[in-house]
């Protein structure tokens, strides 16, 4: 089901419960057993997994990220961030306005540089990239990408 609107539309995907929305320069998506909920701003995002406990909020040129169960909070301004972990082993650097982050047994690795964001949660399979204004998620069996300036969302063959 897909429901668009002039400055953006409301997706759900079935059996992985995808559900999300896009208004002005942002969007708002969350998936149901993969629990997880993402909005973008006008420079950033925010997003949350339920039982993965993961949050994520990015403003004009940083992000503050938390993973409840995962214990991992991390936090981007200007030209620096910080970031804490309970329980998982990661290594992060931050270069001009992008960081790289791997946590462990979790698998999850992220980078951003500029505009550009991508995230790779392991056992998940997620992967996301973000440039300017386009955006690519993969979660499970579900692929979501910016396509001639909309989104898209479809099964992934195999997966």
């Amino acid at each position: 089901m897909e429901i668009a609107g002039s400055l953006g539309h409301t997706e759900s995907a079935g059996s992985l419960g995808h559900t999300w929305s896009e208004v002005s320069l942002g969007h708002t998506e969350s998936a149901g057993s993969l629990g997880y909920t993402e909005s973008v701003g006008s420079l950033g995002y925010t997003e949350s997994a339920g039982s993965l406990g993961h949050t994520e909020s990015a403003g004009n040129l940083g992000y503050t990220e938390s993973a409840g169960s995962l214990g991992h909070t991390e936090s981007v301004g200007s030209l620096g961030h910080t970031e804490s972990a309970r329980g998982l082993g990661h290594t992060e650097s931050a270069g001009s306005l992008g960081h790289t982050e791997s946590a462990g047994s979790l698998g999850h690795t992220e980078s951003a540089g500029r505009l550009g964001h991508t995230e790779n949660g392991g056992r998940l399979g997620h992967t996301e990239s973000a440039r300017g204004l386009g955006h690519t998620e993969s979660a499970g069996a579900w692929d979501t990408r910016r396509v001639l300036g909309a989104w898209e969302t479809r099964r992934v063959v195999g997966a």
